[in-house]
């Protein structure tokens, strides 16, 4: 059985943990890099345990190597264009496609949805949606101790005592603030705020809920 070095899990574990900025701040770079770094990882994990691991250890390595590196500090760039989302899904699409090709189907014959669900993966546009949900509620109940981030929080006060709004919805002049983090998560949280109790209960709870309310 091939086996990866200690310096080959160094190196993977250092690619997972950085954000690229640029002075316009537009993602584009920063998402074009995380997918290469991403991709290669993929790569090697394809060529170490194609033929000799077990499909639930194969995706236990997608789900702490790769799937990571997609997702570090993605509530301060996560993407709205078109074009940002298909590269990062382009990602995930591969892997699923390899777990199929391993499990007897043609590369491009897989059931790309089917093999999500059989793999308990959902889509990194719902795992987005799911930390923008958990930083909020982390934040709100003090579980990010950050108080210039909180004072940001804008609270409806509604004029009728029943009101599906828990944030203030303001006006944005341009793409570029109405897509931003705080607005983007506040939309978000004013839609699940039905479904979802933000300060009862713990954080497990929660987190199973938001799940819940994002994959229906």
């Amino acid at each position: 059985m091939p086996k990866v070095s200690i310096w080959q899990m160094d190196a993977l574990k250092r690619t997972q943990s950085s954000t690229l900025l640029t002075s316009n701040l537009d993602p584009s770079a920063h998402i074009s890099d995380i997918c290469s770094r991403a991709n290669r990882v993929l790569g090697l994990i394809n060529r170490t345990c194609r033929q000799h691991f077990a499909i639930p250890a194969i995706r236990t390595l997608y789900v702490t190597l790769v799937r990571p590196i997609l997702e570090y500090s993605v509530t301060v760039w996560s993407p709205h264009q078109v074009g940002h989302c298909s590269s990062l899904d382009a990602v995930q699409r591969r892997f699923l496609r390899m777990v199929g090709v391993k499990m007897g189907y043609r590369y491009l014959e897989t059931n790309l949805e089917e093999m999500g669900q059989q793999l308990h993966l959902p889509s990194l546009a719902a795992r987005r949606a799911l930390l923008d949900l958990m930083f909020l509620y982390r934040l709100l109940n003090s579980l990010i101790d950050c108080p210039n981030i909180l004072q940001m929080i804008n609270f409806h006060v509604p004029r009728q005592s029943r009101h599906p709004q828990l944030f203030s919805r303001n006006f944005h002049p341009t793409n570029y603030t109405y897509y931003s983090t705080l607005p983007r998560i506040m939309r978000l949280g004013n839609d699940a705020c039905a479904d979802l109790d933000f300060f009862g209960p713990s954080t497990e709870s929660f987190k199973r809920c938001a799940l819940a309310f994002i994959l229906k």
